[in-house]
């Protein structure tokens, strides 16, 4: 199964910390994490959100470096989408 690396809500980090901070195994948060989100989440994502959590004190997520993408995912989706739907019509001979 591919993993998503799409970044965990606010709500989902202070969930995390909360359950864990009440004495819950990572075992436990993952059962009840993917039962309220609907979302998989590893050990690791949980060790990594702790981690940043007592680093930093807070769970907001950094500022991304480099320049900001042009054109959002779900437009790439769409272009490869419709690029495979007319294959046949390439205008190139």
């Amino acid at each position: 199964m591919e993993q998503s690396h799409i970044r965990l809500t606010e709500e989902e980090k202070l969930f995390v910390i909360f359950h864990h901070e009440e004495g819950m195994s990572y075992n436990e948060i993952i059962d009840l994490f993917e039962s309220r989100f609907k979302r998989i989440i590893t050990k690791g994502t949980i060790s990594k959100v702790l981690s940043k959590y007592y680093e930093r004190g807070c769970v907001e997520n950094l500022s991304s470096p480099g320049r900001p993408q042009i054109c959002p995912e779900r437009d790439k989706r769409a272009l490869a989408r419709t690029a495979l739907l007319n294959q046949d019509k390439s205008e190139r001979y």
